[in-house]
């Protein structure tokens, strides 16, 4: 809106290659809040939550397509 917005994030915070092929990964997600007050915007972190670590490995899904375009 004119004066509150809301974003959600996918943040990877690591990622360890196991191999050439499969990578295990480290991510959270988190929300921030904008709000505007006296015509500036501030942002603020609502929350934060750790995510379940994940490897991917070839033909797992697209994830490992998506995360890996060479292959």
């Amino acid at each position: 809106g004119d004066k509150v917005g809301y974003v959600l994030t996918d943040e990877l915070i690591s990622v360890v290659a196991e191999n050439v092929h499969i990578d295990e990964r480290q991510h959270s997600v988190c929300s921030y809040m904008f709000s505007k007050e006296k015509g500036d915007w501030k942002i603020s972190l609502e929350h934060c939550s750790s995510l379940p670590d994940y490897s991917i490995r070839p033909g797992d899904d697209a994830l490992y397509y998506f995360h890996n375009p060479v292959y």
